[in-house]
């Protein structure tokens, strides 16, 4: 299984994305690093993979986010939390505002792409959080 491992497990757009979107001209010094979906965002194509992944282990500075990762293949997205070890699976096609968890109605789904999941961060060395210290 080929895991499509970015060199950025965070997968945040780069300057340089970012500049093309905004139609301005990349720094040619900047050697760019994620990947651009500007193409795919424009209607210009498809994505050169199956499926797309986060890795998000941080707290954000209003700490109110929860730590976990995601990947999305096809019309599906699943989310696995790293505090309490749980996952949400959504259909994106008729859920686009993730309100329906179908981890339970389809627990086969959600373990392959849990495990695609898995498989992704080892790949790319993404780290896991570190339990807080008492």
């Amino acid at each position: 299984m080929a895991t499509n491992a970015p060199p950025n497990p965070g997968e945040t757009p780069s300057l340089r994305a970012r500049s093309r979107a905004a139609g301005l001209a990349p720094d040619p010094d900047d050697p760019g690093d994620g990947s651009d979906l500007l193409p795919l965002l424009r209607g210009e194509g498809r994505p050169d993979r199956d499926a797309l992944f986060w890795h998000y282990p941080n707290y954000a500075f209003h700490r109110s986010n929860r730590l976990g990762s995601a990947v999305r293949v096809g019309r599906y997205k699943l989310l696995e939390f790293f505090d309490d070890d749980s996952v949400e699976l959504y259909d994106l096609e008729k859920d686009l505002g993730e309100t329906t968890n179908l981890a339970d109605e389809q627990p086969q789904r959600a373990a392959e792409m849990r495990a695609r999941l898995k498989a992704w961060r080892e790949a790319s060395g993404a780290k896991l959080p570190r339990p807080k210290s008492p």
